[in-house]
């Protein structure tokens, strides 16, 4: 529904992942964009898809963190994301990315997404802050702040244990 908003553009979406090809497909008929879109299915190779795209757009109602966000970011492409994203701490919307309020608001999408897709110049901007940002968040890193959640939870379940009555 977003692309159709798009009336006069050239823009393409490529689908990656899994799901209900089948509704998707139905959605894309109905609003006539069916030679407009592109469902590629789950991939292992997603690096060439992000250097085959403009922009990466995850309007998702839930993702814990969303490590394809920051692939995308440090794969040099402006993200286009929901602000209840994990991942969204890390952008400063505006600056290396942008944040979507409501991820069921196609005007708010079409609209974001449209002046991405209109304009080179704040897309070339987002891109190179994206990349910057991604780096300061290597794989090691990450790991390493996910173990420390992890410990964290994993103490807070013992004391909790240990306080319950026998």
């Amino acid at each position: 529904e977003d692309l159709s908003l798009l009336a006069g553009s050239q823009a393409v979406l490529l689908v990656v992942g899994s799901g209900n090809v089948t509704d998707y497909r139905n959605l894309a008929v109905r609003f006539r964009i069916e030679d407009r879109v592109i469902f590629a299915g789950q991939t292992g190779d997603g690096w060439r898809y992000y250097a085959a795209s403009d922009v990466y757009l995850l309007p998702s109602l839930y993702e814990p963190f969303g490590l394809s966000i920051l692939e995308a970011m440090a794969s040099g492409l402006p993200v286009l994301v929901s602000r209840d994203s994990g991942a969204a701490e890390l952008i400063h919307d505006g600056v290396d990315g942008l944040l979507i309020q409501e991820p069921r608001d196609v005007r708010e999408l079409s609209t974001k997404l449209g002046a991405l897709l209109k304009d080179a110049d704040p897309r070339i901007r987002l891109r190179r802050q994206a990349r910057r940002t991604a780096l300061e968040y290597p794989w090691d890193r990450v790991a390493c702040e996910t173990a420390e959640i992890y410990e964290t939870v994993l103490l807070l379940q013992c004391v909790s244990a240990k306080e319950l009555p026998s």
